[in-house]
């Protein structure tokens, strides 16, 4: 009895050989199918002129001519790493906060200027674009405040240092007197 499948012929090693695996080949026409599904219809391709369905109080096909109108997302952007950076440093955590909330608010209004310029609703794009403006304008006075208020927070820490010294008076003299 052989160990080793060079000597193919002994009964240990006959589950090995390759004739005596079975694995039976289907029929060909078993897994084809009979049925063929129709021809899909054409692709039509979109509208070059906007979605095709109207949003409410829009015109089938009416979009506003021109470019969008101008929006502060720029300087929200710049407002919001400002603000983010303060609100993560030590000690500018208080100064941060409110110009990286109102940058948040004027990018998100000033991404949503050129989706209702181009769904032909030039209203709320040109108020979406002014307040965007607002709340970046907002953001930079928000931090200017802060960082006066906090210049001022460091003068009179430290002048409040300077004048509380605690060392004693040199020209003071302790007399003590003995219980009689």
């Amino acid at each position: 009895m052989s160990t080793t499948p060079e000597n193919p012929g002994d009964s240990d090693w006959a589950a090995y050989e390759p004739t005596q695996v079975g694995v039976p080949k289907p029929d060909p026409g078993y897994w084809q199918s009979q049925y063929v599904p129709p021809p899909l219809p054409p692709v039509v391709p979109p509208a070059p002129y906007g979605p095709s369905y109207p949003y409410p109080g829009q015109q089938f096909g009416v979009r506003a001519q021109g470019s969008p109108p101008q929006t502060g997302q720029t300087s929200s952007l710049v407002a919001l790493v400002f603000g983010g950076i303060l609100t993560v440093s030590c000690y500018g955590t208080l100064v941060g906060i409110a110009p990286l909330v109102l940058g948040i608010v004027g990018f998100t209004k000033a991404n949503s200027v050129a989706r209702l310029w181009y769904a032909g609703r030039a209203a709320e794009a040109a108020d979406a674009a002014e307040s965007s403006k607002k709340a970046a304008m907002w953001a930079w006075i928000s931090l200017g405040i802060g960082v006066v208020l906090a210049v001022i927070a460091v003068v009179l820490v430290i002048a409040w240092a300077i004048n509380s010294d605690s060392t004693p008076d040199p020209v003071y003299t302790y007399t003590y007197e003995m219980p009689a």
